[in-house]
């Protein structure tokens, strides 16, 4: 495969981030490279064949149940890792269940 040099340069680091198991943001910051550019070419290269396409990540989900409730549950609430949390409410009884037996 023939790169050009800022191919290169982009794809050594791109595979570099992944190697030391960093987020490109924090490689980014390391390095001293623009974060938004890192992105770019990674996208960039994995379209052109030059990287390979990752599959897609899985997160690990636990279900907490309310301490204590005598109503039916009407809702979920979903935490990322990243702290984002993302609640869903007015859910009928079998919806709830059928998501935490996810």
């Amino acid at each position: 495969m023939n790169l050009t040099s800022k191919q290169q340069f982009w794809r050594d680091h791109v595979l570099a981030a992944k190697r030391d198991q960093l987020t490109y943001a924090d490689y980014a910051k390391q390095h001293d490279l623009n974060l938004q550019a890192m992105y770019s070419w990674s996208m960039t290269l994995r379209r052109k064949g030059m990287l390979e396409q990752e599959a897609p990540a899985f997160a690990e989900v636990k279900v907490e149940r309310p301490a204590v409730s005598s109503a039916a549950p009407t809702g979920v609430r979903v935490r990322l890792v990243n702290g984002v949390e993302l609640e869903l409410g007015g859910l009928n009884e079998q919806l709830v269940k059928w998501l935490a037996a996810l």
